[in-house]
């Protein structure tokens, strides 16, 4: 992998965060009960552990990484 193509995966990683992370903000500060609130973080919980275990079970052979 080049240069060139890393520091571009890497700011695009970085802008997708900062994206996230915005728009998470933005929700919690929302004039919501705290009812709402909590059920709001918890389903943002349960979609990022969801998120996980699947990347966990899904792996992508070496060799196909190493041929793109």
């Amino acid at each position: 992998m080049n240069a060139t193509l890393f520091l571009d995966s890497v700011f695009t990683v970085l802008a997708s965060m900062g994206l996230v992370g915005v728009a998470a903000l933005t929700l919690w500060l929302l004039p919501w009960s705290d009812g709402e609130r909590e059920g709001t973080a918890r389903a943002a919980t349960a979609v990022a552990r969801q998120a996980m275990e699947t990347a966990e079970r899904t792996r992508i052979p070496a060799r196909v990484l190493a041929a793109r």
